[in-house]
């Protein structure tokens, strides 16, 4: 039986990534200009630490699916009159996905810090 944290987790993602198709199809009032890669890449950042927390996806999986998502949208905004197609922006999205999923990788590896004042949450004497 899947816990509650994980199904949560899970409608956060899929609302997320509804969230980026939402916003990548409506049009936009003004563009980003150069931060738009910028927005790409933290946009698929949070993408990436979503997917990993909320499937326990693969390294390789979690990219390979950031980049197969940011390809489906900017071959939507292909056929859009009003947004443009480009293959930068692919490339900012899956390397957001990256970059996303391993700083997960390496915050979950460096150990936590023992405290060696008098207030430690690790103490077994406060509890």
């Amino acid at each position: 039986m899947v816990s509650n944290n994980f199904r949560y987790l899970k409608f956060v993602f899929w609302t997320y990534a509804l969230f980026i198709l939402i916003m990548a199809v409506v049009p936009l009032s003004q563009s980003a200009g150069g931060s738009d890669k910028l927005l790409h890449f933290l946009v698929f950042f949070i993408f990436g630490t979503l997917l990993k927390t909320s499937f326990n996806s693969s390294i390789p999986g979690t990219i390979i699916i950031s980049l197969v998502y940011g390809g489906i949208i900017e071959i939507i905004q292909f056929f859009l009159p009003y947004r443009s197609c480009e293959l930068l922006d692919l490339f900012a999205d899956g390397f957001g996905g990256a970059v996303g999923v391993l700083s997960l990788v390496i915050l979950y590896r460096i150990p936590l810090k023992k405290s060696t004042g008098s207030f430690n949450l690790r103490n077994k004497n406060l509890h």
